[in-house]
């Protein structure tokens, strides 16, 4: 037997290992529509003070208002369109994505929170009872669809102004 051939097939199977780490295309895991600030633990959370999940979203007319989507999950990160009722408002909104690692070392994963927001947006009386809507894309995966209704309280001014 020729213990070089195998000494070298040894050496060459020790310097081939190699790590693969392969990133696939995930879907968006949950989206909430706060009118405050959204953190990291509330991802998935359904309802409460702040947090908005298929409910009704209180607003003072002409009272510039905070606004936000946020999109917990999915690969690449998700795009988010926001519309008020079919009324594309997305480019009102400024956009961030954070990334975070999550596991253990050689197990990580990568998360991901999307987000839109605008500290000003300012209902008017014609938005009483309009739906606002927040659509998560990831390509080639389902969108993950979240909305509000929005109920304005209208500020009564008298003629004398």
């Amino acid at each position: 037997m020729n213990y070089s051939i195998i000494r070298n097939l040894h050496n060459i199977l020790a310097i081939s290992v190699v790590f693969v780490c392969c990133l696939a295309t995930d879907s968006v895991k949950s989206v909430i529509i706060s009118d405050g600030d959204v953190t990291n633990e509330h991802r998935g959370f359904a309802g409460g003070s702040g947090y908005h999940v298929n409910s009704l979203l209180r607003l003072v007319e002409n009272r510039p208002s905070r606004l936000r989507c946020v999109a917990f999950g999915g690969y690449p990160a998700p795009t988010l369109h926001l519309y008020l009722d079919r009324r594309d408002v997305t480019d009102r909104f400024s956009a961030a994505v954070q990334s975070s690692l999550a596991g253990e070392k050689g197990l990580r994963q990568i998360r991901l929170r999307t987000e839109r927001w605008t500290d000003s947006y300012t209902p008017s009386s014609e938005d009483d009872g309009h739906k606002f809507k927040c659509i998560a894309v990831v390509a080639e995966m389902n969108a993950y669809t979240e909305f509000v209704h929005i109920s304005v309280e209208c500020t009564w001014r008298s003629k004398d102004g």
